[in-house]
Formats: structure tokens, C-alpha cells, sequence
């Protein structure tokens, strides 16, 4: 249970991380009048979007030219071996 509990909280640290850099969310802190600080989180769902868009593309196109590779190398293997699987 504590190490579903670990992964599950570097799973969380790594996806903060990585939005951060990648400009999905800003923090902004700030003193108010009260002298109270105040946290202001914006997140960027357009950016998250368009990012997530072009990962599903790009997972796609890697699929897409493994499959040629794989075809390519069973027709090498099929006229190598004169037909026979």
C-alpha cells in the first residue's frame, strides 16, 4: 500500500512539474491589504489541449512507421525465405 501511495505521488510531482515548465498553469502570489498573502493559480486549458493534441499525433505517427518497418521487414523475410513463414 505505501508503495502504490509513492508512485502515486510521483506520478503527481512529475505531471506538476512538467505542466509547470511546459506553461500549463502559473502561480502568482501576492501581500493584500490585510496583510494576508494571497495565491492566484491560472490554468492555461488551451495550451493543455494543443499540447495533449500534438503528443496523440505524434504517438500516432511512431505507430504508423513501426507498422511500415515491421511490413517492410516481413516482406524482406517472406522473398528471403521464397514464401514460407
Amino acid at each position: 500500500m505505501r508503495n502504490i501511495l509513492a508512485l502515486a505521488a510521483l506520478a503527481f510531482l512529475l505531471l506538476a512539474g512538467t505542466g509547470y515548465l511546459l506553461g500549463w498553469y502559473t502561480v502568482d502570489t501576492k501581500l493584500g491589504q490585510d496583510g494576508k498573502r494571497n495565491i492566484n493559480i491560472d490554468i492555461n486549458t488551451n495550451k493543455i489541449s494543443k499540447d495533449v493534441d500534438h503528443g496523440r499525433d505524434f504517438i500516432q505517427d511512431k505507430i504508423k512507421s513501426a507498422e511500415e518497418v515491421v511490413k517492410k521487414a516481413e516482406k524482406e523475410v517472406a522473398n528471403h525465405t521464397g514464401g514460407k513463414k
